[in-house]
């Protein structure tokens, strides 16, 4: 069975046409002449994936596009790739777990109830002398955002220890590494997960 299945790849510098190539491609391709006139082809159904702080501004740029026939946008839709990522599972009938999503204001909370747990099993000496200073809950909280981004556990954190010398900056990531996983405990029990705002 053949593959009809083909990525295109758009490249070109800014201001060079690739939106207004991509706005037309989904204009011809939602479309369809039909005596001479152009009308909606409500047989197809295009999406059109953008990062979600995209959605708003690209629907309106559709829309526009598409005013020549007065029905808005029947057959293209605008989605983030989060909705993209529900509307497959919700098709393939794939039950995600549900999770809580926190923001920066419970992150904050949640570590210093960590901080106060690490200090009492002794286990902070650098940290504890600056844990209740103004800022250093903030560079915490963006630490930790960046640890769980990137996959970071505490054992490689201890792992990169092992092979430093200097010896603050052994103790700064070691108490980080105690830290982080009292704040990777505190997630599981709640069930939640970091929301990134990028």
């Amino acid at each position: 069975m053949e593959n009809k299945c083909k990525t295109k790849i758009l490249i070109g510098n800014h201001g060079s046409g690739k939106s207004k190539y991509i706005y037309d491609y989904f204009y011809l391709n939602a479309t369809k002449e039909v005596k001479g006139l152009r009308c909606l082809d409500l047989n197809k159904k295009l999406y059109l994936v953008v990062p979600e702080q995209d959605t708003a501004e690209k629907q309106k740029i559709i829309m526009e596009r598409f005013s020549d026939f007065g029905y808005g946008m029947l057959n293209v839709d605008v989605i983030s790739f989060d909705r993209m990522a529900h509307m497959v599972f919700s098709i393939l009938d794939i039950e995600t777990k549900k999770e809580k999503i926190i923001g920066d204001d419970v992150k904050s909370i949640l570590l210093k109830k960590c901080l106060i747990s690490v200090d009492k099993k002794k286990k902070l000496k650098y940290f504890s002398k600056i844990k209740d200073s103004i800022g250093f809950t903030k560079k915490l909280t963006s630490c930790m955002s960046e640890f769980y981004s990137y996959n970071i556990t505490s054992d490689k954190i201890v792992n990169v220890v092992k092979n430093i010398e200097n010896d603050l900056l052994k103790s700064k990531l070691l108490e980080l590494s105690y830290i982080y996983e009292e704040f990777r405990k505190e997630l599981k029990n709640k069930e939640s997960i970091i929301r990134e705002y990028t």
